[in-house]
């Protein structure tokens, strides 16, 4: 799935408001300029495809191709989301994760995980994402399988408070746990049990930081339930993707940057790429209200290191990214590119190859058949008349 955002100065894009401030660590910094650039960034572009699946008595087992497009993906992490008629989210299950993809490169995933059921009516997706959250593909997966049918116990829970998630309904009762992660596939960051407070069962997430969060709400016999998002408010920043790639007709490296967050007016944007010693070879710092960035770098080196760090106004650091990068040349995509070309055109001049020569001998067996249908005619006409 590729992710194309055209950058505006002043744009806004898919933030919910939220509150409650960290203790960032601040830094004095020199005053930069404001980025006020019109462009287009390509923050990822991850295909998934051949999804294959089929179950036994206690398992799914499947498999698909997942290719990388362009610049080096980190941090990718792949599994099931099941949702109900409605669109909410009934179960997460986490199948693995791939550490990075380079830019070209395709992998093959098999998967096995024990046997699920869905409520009435509802849907299985394979989602893939990065370790931020954000989402790089899916595919449906329920119309390839059989799966066992539930009905959703009558409860519903939402976000009344901040922090605080109620839950309601004839079956409420039924709740026992939640634990909550900063996405689909993320590591628990806190689990407590839900209390009840006359018809309503709460809970309440006091120690986590300001930003978007899923709670999974478990059943007394262990199983997840019910997945629901919520946001603890505040001030809050972090890296979505970042992606380092050379563009077709372009002479210097792009690094593609998306920042999320929460309340961020204007901030400023630090980028620093380093070689595999440490060397420094580009840096930079603009102030922005963008949320996505296409920064040329002018780079010496084709590989290494970026980090991004995303600092308010007043220089408070609100996060920081480091990830490794290594650029593809332009020369090399195009020769790729052209190999898979060929390689395409080969394969379709092979299969009309083919069908030529089958149709050749076909027309060749009618013709040796042909021949001798006529010949043992003839034959037969001239035993015929010596005969009589």
């Amino acid at each position: 799935m590729k992710l194309i955002f055209f950058l505006l100065s002043g744009s806004v894009l898919f933030f919910q408001v939220s509150f409650a401030q960290n203790n960032p660590v601040k830094q004095d910094l020199p005053p930069v300029p404001t980025f006020e650039r019109r462009q287009t960034a390509i923050v990822a572009d991850v295909d998934v495809t051949d999804l294959t699946a089929t179950t036994t008595k206690s398992t799914i087992e499947g498999g698909f191709l997942i290719k990388n497009n362009i610049g080096t993906q980190q941090g990718i992490f792949y599994g099931l989301v099941v949702e109900t008629q409605e669109g909410g989210i009934f179960n997460i299950v986490n199948l693995g994760s791939i550490n990075s993809l380079r830019e070209g490169e395709t992998k093959k995933v098999i998967f096995s995980t024990p046997l699920i059921s869905i409520p009435e009516k509802g849907k299985v997706f394979l989602r893939v994402e990065n370790e931020a959250g954000l989402s790089l593909g899916s595919a449906l997966l329920s119309n390839k399988v059989d799966l066992l049918t539930i009905s959703r116990p009558d409860f519903i829970c939402t976000q009344q408070e901040s922090a605080f998630l109620v839950c309601q309904g004839k079956e409420a009762s039924y709740l026992q746990n939640v634990t909550v992660a900063r996405t689909f596939f993320g590591n628990p960051l806190e689990e407590g049990f839900l209390f009840q407070e006359g018809p309503r069962i709460k809970t309440h997430t006091s120690k986590l930081s300001p930003g978007r969060y899923y709670a999974s709400i478990y059943s007394k016999d262990k199983q997840i339930v019910a997945v629901v998002p919520f946001t603890v408010l505040g001030v809050f920043a972090q890296v979505g993707n970042i992606i380092v790639a050379k563009k077709e007709g372009e002479t210097a490296p792009l690094a593609s940057i998306l920042v999320e967050g929460f309340f961020l007016k204007e901030y400023q944007l630090a980028v620093s790429l380093t070689d595999s010693a440490g060397n420094e070879c580009f840096s930079t710092s603009v102030i922005s209200k963008d949320r996505v960035f296409a920064l040329p770098t002018d780079l010496d080196c084709s590989s290494g290191f970026i980090t991004v760090t995303v600092k308010n106004k007043e220089g408070l650091t609100l996060a920081t990214k480091t990830e490794s990068y290594n650029i593809m040349p332009v020369v090399d995509r195009l020769q790729e590119k052209a190999s898979t070309t060929q390689k395409k055109a080969n394969d379709k001049s092979f299969f009309i190859g083919v069908i030529v020569i089958m149709f050749m001998i076909l027309i060749c067996l009618s013709f040796v058949l042909y021949v001798r249908y006529y010949r043992h005619r003839n034959s037969d006409g001239n035993l015929q008349e010596k005969i009589n």
